[in-house]
């Protein structure tokens, strides 16, 4: 997504590469078996669209409309996505503007609440367009990163015990928050979720991805970022960046990372 703290350039080709990675089956399978086949979905920060695409596919009879603030972002999504039940937008995740109230079944955010300087309003905007009985879905990280790797060996286990942490570290130095996973249900509480004979409650998890390919964590832009903010080294980037070269032509590499899935049912009686 385009991010909220301006801190992270979100047309940087290593960011939307990562998200091409992403699938709905993989990333949001929590949130699959309470879709339905006429669902209306809102898809906030959706970048280059591949997951809001696959969101597409599973709700033939119903919409999809994602959201970005960066336009050159959802000029590459629509382009790209021709589903005639989907389209993509500029959008606000503080505002929602152009949503009336209570017009969406479902609304994702993968990775959206850790860039946003003041979650607790979008989730209010969220909560105002999502229907009575409708689901607000977000997967975040927890804090951990990655908390095992395959091939559980040097020089690959610096990828886990240097580049992560490392990681994290830059997240929180650009003003987003590496732990919003852990917070979100606060955040959540504060903006209107709450639990009730009608329906409303929210339902956490600790979740884990398994990732094989995607991006190096630092390269690009992020990583001249990261090096001027005194986060790493360019010594460390560079040697991280070689570690990286190898372990993708490991045939049994994974990397496994934390993050916590929140979904926020809206009472029916609001």
């Amino acid at each position: 997504m385009a991010y909220q703290n301006k801190s992270l350039v979100s047309d940087d080709p290593n960011l939307t590469a990562l998200y091409d990675f992403r699938t709905a089956k993989d990333y949001a399978a929590y949130l699959l078996p309470h879709l339905k086949p006429d669902s209306h979905i809102l898809d906030v920060g959706s970048g280059p669209g591949g997951m809001t695409h696959d969101f597409s596919l599973l709700v033939p009879q119903g919409r999809v409309v994602g959201i970005d603030t960066s336009p050159g972002v959802v000029a590459q999504a629509a382009a790209r996505y021709k589903e005639p039940n989907l389209s993509f937008e500029v959008g606000d995740a503080y505002e929602l503007s152009q949503f009336a109230d209570a017009s969406f079944d479902v609304i994702h955010a993968h990775a959206v609440f850790m860039h946003l300087t003041d979650p607790v309003r979008a989730f209010r905007a969220m909560y105002r367009v999502v229907k009575p009985g409708g689901i607000v879905a977000s997967r975040d990280p927890s804090g951990r990163g990655v908390v095992a790797i395959s091939p559980d060996r040097p020089p690959f286990t610096a990828l886990m015990t240097e580049a992560s942490p490392a990681h994290l570290r830059y997240l929180d130095a650009v003003g987003s928050c590496s732990k919003a996973g852990v917070y979100k249900e606060g955040w959540a509480r504060e903006a209107g979720f709450v639990e009730g004979e009608d329906g409303g409650r929210i339902q956490v998890a600790t979740s884990y991805e398994h990732v094989t390919a995607g991006w190096n964590l630092f390269q690009g832009a992020m990583a001249e970022q990261a090096i001027g903010l005194g986060v790493v080294t360019r010594e460390q980037v560079k040697r991280w960046g070689d570690i990286w070269s190898e372990w993708v032509k490991e045939e049994d590499r994974f990397q496994k990372r934390e993050f916590v899935d929140v979904l926020c049912f809206k009472g029916k009686k609001v």
